[in-house]
């Protein structure tokens, strides 16, 4: 499994799952292949993960309140959590992160690169366990 990590602030998600599209100021996405997932991070917690449905593709819509980010896939939702049932970044996540990535880990998300395979399963059970949990209460 492909899955990258984005860091974002509760306006540039809500945008994004409104519009199920994921915006660069540069070309950078043409890497990304459909299937590929990618898992937003708010805060301490992640908040949703979602697929890649489209290769990269241009659009000049204004999306985002921080900026105009014109290169731009198309998502389409997996996981999406209530804010008060999100995973959070701490215990075995983060421990994970730390093991593979050093305290640089952060490098991982800003650069949105793909995590080990180890590490995206974690992140991938660990919504699963969630939504588990959310549909029993």
């Amino acid at each position: 499994m492909n899955l990258r990590v984005v860091s974002v602030d509760e306006n540039q998600f809500q945008s994004a799952k409104e519009y199920l599209v994921w915006g660069s100021d540069k070309p950078a996405l043409r890497s990304w292949k459909v299937g590929d997932l990618l898992a937003f991070k708010i805060g301490n917690e992640y908040a949703s993960i979602v697929k890649v449905t489209q290769t990269q593709f241009y659009d000049d819509r204004v999306i985002w309140e921080n900026g105009f980010f014109p290169y731009r896939v198309r998502l389409e939702l997996i996981f999406d959590l209530p804010l008060n049932k999100r995973v959070p970044h701490g215990g075995v996540i983060k421990e994970n992160f730390l093991k593979f990535y050093d305290k640089y880990y952060g490098y991982t998300m800003v650069n949105k690169m793909i995590l080990k395979s180890e590490l995206s399963e974690i992140i991938y059970s660990e919504f699963e366990r969630i939504v588990q949990e959310v549909l029993i209460t």
